[in-house]
């Protein structure tokens, strides 16, 4: 019964029932009532002792306080937020368009000029949204020391400058070499090559060594040309050899061309070697077992100077280089101007897989006219975001495609460090123009699939 009178008329009633002026009626039927209904308890706990509606009331308080905290904090880490990512995008900006970074020597193309104590130094980036800010320079005892700064172009056309940057210096010493980063681009009077550079830089004492051999091979990018193979060193006695066993098997066509390649890395790699004696190549032509073994005496002959020696001066080895034709191909660090009788391919690894090797067929009206695998010498993986560089010339084709204006297909591949062989979903038509570069991104998933694409 009590539940049917209204809350509002029992606490009508309290102010009386705690002055005990209500009947005896009147009260049964509050105290009936607040039996079922806390809500009227508290009002009336809250009438009778004025203390607890004070710390209940400052209880609320506190809570809305403590909430318009949370709230002014949330807030607060929001523009925080906000403001550190506005700070990022300016500094990103800044550092993209306005302050610049330096810039690595494989994207510049660099012309040195020496004249007395006078060198002027004439750069170009191969980036055409790239542009230089400034030329730093040091010298310490003849050796001079060069760093590039550059931004970033503007992505607006009639904003952008020229990627030419030229400055001159005075040096305090005669000049006999020029660094720029860890590429050296000059010396002696002789414009190195970053090919040059390279398998100068990997040079090592000891043939037993097979780190610092797949370094020299990497310099050399020697896997762009013959492809995958396996190692077998001889150190039990001198003299000490290397034997490179090609797994791929090249056309007849190909075999003048594969040779005298194979005998430019013999010398090059006999140069900088030291205590290496020998090194052989064991091939197929059209499945025919081959082999071809140069010395370190043999390369000495060709080099015109015992083959050491010509290690150890980065001037030789470049004319070496120049001499067996190395400084004309594709370096895994930069490439040298693309020659008129090939076709360059950089494919870059965009997928989730590190891979053993990657490939390319090439096709002609559905028919197989070429192919090319490449790994590393080391049998280390090919991971993400790797570029691969390939180099086709006309002997790789089955038949003469030079000046036909034929269009070929070509289908990317790899392998993944499991051995298992994957492919592009669809092939790519590749005009027979020779002496140009492509690049190709293979990307995808093996639960997706891989597409190829050029970038």
């Amino acid at each position: 019964m009590s539940k049917k009178i209204p809350c509002e008329m029992i606490q009508d009633l309290f102010p009386s029932y705690i002055e005990e002026l209500t009947s005896d009626v009147s009260n049964q039927l509050i105290e009936e009532h607040m039996e079922d209904c806390p809500d009227c308890r508290q009002v009336l706990k809250r009438m009778q002792d004025p203390a607890v509606e004070a710390e209940d009331d400052g209880n609320q308080r506190e809570i809305d306080f403590l909430k318009k905290e949370k709230k002014k904090r949330k807030h607060l880490m929001i523009g925080s937020f906000l403001g550190a990512l506005l700070l990022a995008g300016v500094v990103f900006f800044a550092r993209m368009y306005l302050i610049g970074a330096e810039i690595a020597g494989e994207y510049v193309s660099t012309e040195i000029e020496i004249t007395g104590n006078e060198i002027c130094v004439n750069a170009t980036t191969l980036d055409p949204d790239m542009r230089i800010t400034d030329i730093i320079y040091e010298e310490t005892d003849g050796i001079a020391s060069i760093r590039l700064k550059g931004v970033h172009q503007l992505p607006v056309s009639f904003l952008k400058s020229d990627t030419e940057f030229r400055k001159t210096f005075v040096s305090e010493d005669e000049i006999r070499e020029v660094v720029m980063g860890k590429t050296i681009v000059w010396a002696d009077g002789y414009r190195i090559s970053p090919i040059t550079s390279a398998v100068y830089r990997s040079a090592h004492p000891y043939i037993g060594n097979m780190p610092d051999n797949g370094d020299t091979v990497r310099a050399l990018n020697m896997t762009g040309y013959l492809g995958s193979f396996r190692n077998e060193l001889q150190t039990k006695e001198e003299p000490f050899g290397w034997t490179l066993c090609l797994d791929h098997s090249f056309s007849f066509n190909r075999k003048e061309y594969l040779e005298k390649k194979m005998h430019a890395y013999a010398c090059a790699i006999l140069a900088v070697i030291d205590n290496l004696g020998e090194l052989t190549f064991e091939y197929a032509i059209d499945g025919t077992p081959c082999s071809l073994t140069v010395t370190a005496a043999e390369a000495g002959e060709y080099a015109g100077e015992d083959i050491k020696s010509v290690g150890k001066d980065v001037s030789k080895l470049q004319l070496l280089m120049e001499k067996s034709g190395l400084t004309e191909q594709a370096s895994v660090f930069a490439y040298s101007e693309e020659a008129e009788d090939t076709i360059w391919l950089d494919v870059i690894n965009r997928t989730e897989k590190t891979w053993k090797t990657a490939g390319i067929t090439f096709l002609l009206d559905g028919n197989e006219i070429g192919f090319q695998e490449v790994c590393n010498a080391d049998e280390s993986g090919i991971p993400e975001g790797t570029v691969i560089p390939f180099l086709m010339i006309p002997e790789d084709f089955s038949e003469d495609l030079q000046g036909t204006g034929k269009e070929i297909r070509c289908r990317i591949s790899f392998t993944d460090t499991d051995g298992i062989r994957y492919e592009a979903e669809e092939e790519l038509t590749l005009p027979t123009e020779f002496g140009v570069k492509y690049r190709i991104e293979l990307k995808g998933s093996a639960k997706s699939g891989y597409e190829a694409e050029f970038q």
